[in-house]
């Protein structure tokens, strides 16, 4: 069952490559990466890298652009490169978005993410900063529920991490 799965999201993400390129200007970031996805489900790592970026060049503003930045820099962490995994996140980071409590939290949520695949991949000490950083970014958020939910999970992210390594 898993292979007929994996041959049709090929052959769906085949097509949906094909039609990008042929009508490009109907194509969106969300599509972008919706074929990466597929591609890196389906172990085309180069296709999937090309759409990443595609993704992020499409990005219509920084808010999405930095979703998308995101996206690419799990990429990267799952293909055993760290290093631009972490470059590329900080680069998400870096962007100008609007100074809103969804945006905060956003940026935030980044951290936390980001503080995940530190932890998943063995580099503890780099996740203990993500999750540092993510906590001050997270006090800026103003409203009260929102921040603390964010913070829960920032110091729960630490605790599954201990967690982990006691075992």
């Amino acid at each position: 069952m898993r292979r007929n799965y994996n041959n049709q999201r090929r052959y769906l993400a085949n097509h949906g490559e094909f039609l990008a390129t042929q009508i490009p200007g109907l194509t969106s970031d969300i599509d972008y990466v919706s074929l990466a996805f597929a591609f890196q489900s389906g172990g085309d790592y180069a296709k999937a890298h090309k759409f990443y970026e595609l993704a992020v060049d499409k990005s219509p503003n920084n808010v999405l652009k930095m979703w998308n930045l995101r996206a690419l820099a799990r990429f990267w962490f799952v293909q055993g490169n760290a290093a631009l995994g972490r470059k590329i996140y900080q680069d998400a980071l870096q962007l100008e978005v609007p100074d809103t409590d969804s945006l905060r939290h956003t940026v935030a949520d980044t951290y936390l993410l980001w503080s995940r695949l530190e932890d998943e991949h063995g580099y503890v000490d780099e996740a203990k900063r993500a999750r540092m950083l993510g906590q001050q970014a997270a006090t800026r958020i103003g409203n009260s529920l929102m921040r603390e939910n964010i913070l829960k999970q920032l110091s729960g992210a630490t605790v599954e991490a201990a967690d982990k390594s006691d075992a």
